[in-house]
């Protein structure tokens, strides 16, 4: 592999990093979603949980789903 390629390659991953992280913040800020953020990324859910957990960003449930859930559970306890 010859200097050029090996600066290439070193640019690639800088910027699939660099994408990865936006995309995770976008996530955890509830821009968009797990399923949204996979599917950008060509990855699984699982794969941009693992991928927060490395960059320390939790992802936790957004507010219509956690709304949601609430109805649900009220819906269930009367």
């Amino acid at each position: 592999m010859g200097k050029s390629e090996t600066k290439t390659t070193a640019l690639r991953q800088f910027l699939h990093r660099g994408v990865e992280e936006y995309i995770v913040h976008l996530t955890a800020r509830g821009r968009i979603s797990k399923g949204k953020a996979a599917e950008m990324l060509g990855a699984s859910i699982y794969d941009v949980q693992r991928i927060a957990q490395t960059l320390g960003v939790a992802l936790g449930p957004s507010a219509d789903q956690e709304e949601s859930s609430l109805k649900t559970l009220r819906g269930l306890v009367k």
